[in-house]
């Protein structure tokens, strides 16, 4: 869960790359988050992806509330990430290798 998390933290700072935003949300459109709370936050992103991440921040609380989800903490998918550039599509790559059984 700790690659799901960063991913959707990465989503919400603003950390993916406009140019892999449409690959991103592609890849992961189908794909079975192990808990509920990535996968409403992900399908919440999916419909604030054209934002910035400082609307995300505005509106993430707001938009989970509507969905039903007012117990979604929040404030560990502002986290901002240290060291090393965050790489989307490669840690996509781990969360399917990993649901497909392949190391």
């Amino acid at each position: 869960m700790e690659i799901e998390t960063r991913l959707l933290r990465a989503l919400c700072n603003g950390a993916v790359p406009s140019h892999q935003l449409d690959e991103v949300h592609r890849l992961l459109e189908n794909y079975s988050w192990r808990s509920r709370d990535h996968q409403i936050v992900f399908e919440v992103l999916a419909k604030l992806r054209d934002v910035s991440p400082e609307d995300i921040r505005a509106n993430l609380a707001a938009e989970l509330t509507r969905k039903g989800f007012p117990d979604v903490a929040i404030e560990d998918y502002f986290r901002i990430e240290r060291g090393e550039p965050v790489n989307c599509l490669r840690m996509i790559q781990s969360l399917l290798a990993a649901r497909c059984g392949v190391a």
